[in-house]
């Protein structure tokens, strides 16, 4: 299971502080957290397989992650990467109605300093 966990305004110097799992599947190849080369101002952990991460943060202070729903009730529609979705929630704001084609998930987003 993937769990976020989020402390806001707790220390004085780290307005937030944010700690996560990547555990859906452990043999998917995964780099470690680093600022991206095809986009500096990410620094982030990256799936080697579809190049999207679960977790991220810029250098202006926007911050995404991201976890999987799954139920077991319901045929998977292989859609596109949920990974990308926390890329585009670093560079811009999503819309629910922007998220349909993606199986179920959970993303929270936003800036560092303004929950």
């Amino acid at each position: 299971m993937c769990l976020v966990v989020l402390a806001y305004k707790v220390h004085p110097a780290f307005p937030l502080i944010v700690l996560a799992n990547r555990d859906e599947f452990l043999d998917r190849p995964a780099l470690p957290a680093h600022a991206w080369q095809d986009a500096p101002h990410i620094f982030a952990g990256r799936d080697v397989q579809a190049g999207g991460t679960w977790l991220g943060v810029t250098r202006s202070g926007r911050f995404a992650a991201l976890t999987n729903y799954r139920d077991l009730t319901v045929v998977p529609r292989n859609g596109p990467s949920r990974g990308a979705l926390v890329r585009r929630a670093l560079d811009q704001d999503i819309a629910a109605a922007d998220t349909v084609e993606y199986e179920r998930f959970n993303l929270i987003h936003g800036e560092v300093d303004a929950l």
